[in-house]
């Protein structure tokens, strides 16, 4: 059957009509779900609590740092004295005064209250004899991200700062030969879960990924320079390359003197009064 042009053009200017009606009809019903969302929002606004709908013409409030008298609740292990406090490597640490770790990191803590079992013949229950308390080695898993030459001379120092504590006083050239790893202090999270524990590293372990990019930091005479041009002050020579990601994980014992313990008062301990500066945990 041959194409009727006349037939043709009048179908298309009818489809062309139906489908702008429907266009517009969509329209519309869109402006009417619009003007119901808002209608719907200035209901709510009313019954909100004062001071709870959003102002008008106000400013945002800015974020502001913590005061600089604020206690300082990051976990974070303490720095001997000695040559600790004047290594060259570990500048980063001694800049801020103790090992931080700079990312909140998962800690797992365990006390132990040990009993053994008495079995008396011909008894349906055994009795149990109270041996001794102890608190068990504390975990620290954190997360280290590097993502310029400052952060990466913070992890160098900080691995070198754990492979540090971990060592004896050895050597015919060591000031205090034969003296074991240096106590340190753990604190975190304010004055209520440590603050001050006298502890020793008895293990640390450093996850070196494969699957992730490495940043080099290059020493070089007196200054550090990282390879984009930073320059800080270490007076040490070499080139580190450090994991933009990898995990630290620290194992501590915590070690108190007979003397502070001869001292132990469970009632003190109880009414919070070893809070401070004690150690107790």
């Amino acid at each position: 059957m041959p194409l009727n042009l006349d037939t043709f053009v009048k179908g298309a200017n009818s489809l062309g009509s139906s489908v702008g009606g429907r266009a517009g009809s969509a329209l519309q019903a869109g402006a009417g779900l619009v003007d119901n969302i808002r209608k719907f929002g200035g209901a709510i606004s009313k019954v909100l609590s004062p001071g709870a709908q959003p102002g008008t013409g106000t400013t945002a409030t800015k974020a502001q740092f913590a005061s600089t008298g604020a206690k300082d609740w990051r976990v974070s292990l303490s720095i001997p004295t000695g040559s600790y406090s004047i290594s060259k490597i570990l500048r980063p640490l001694n800049e801020v005064g103790k090992f931080i770790f700079p990312f909140t990191p998962s800690i797992s803590l365990t006390h132990q209250a040990s009993y053994s079992a008495m079995d008396a013949v011909h008894n349906n229950y055994s009795f149990a004899s109270y041996e001794n308390s102890k608190l068990d080695k504390i975990t620290i898993t954190g997360d280290f991200y590097c993502e310029d030459g400052n952060d990466a001379a913070y992890w160098i120092a900080a691995v070198h700062y754990l492979r540090s504590v971990t060592k004896m006083y050895f050597g015919e050239n060591t000031e205090n030969p034969g003296a074991p790893p240096p106590v340190l202090k753990l604190n975190g999270y304010g004055d209520f879960v440590f603050n001050n524990v006298p502890v020793v590293v008895t293990n640390f372990s450093v996850e070196l990924p494969k699957d992730v990019d490495y940043i080099p930091s290059k020493f070089v005479g007196n200054k550090s320079s990282t390879v984009e041009g930073e320059v800080i002050d270490y007076d040490i020579n070499g080139v580190g390359y450090v994991p933009v990601k990898s995990i630290i994980t620290v194992t501590l014992m915590p070690v108190y003197s007979r003397e502070a313990v001869r001292n132990f008062n469970l009632e003190d301990f109880v009414k919070g009064n070893y809070i401070n500066d004690k150690g107790f945990i």
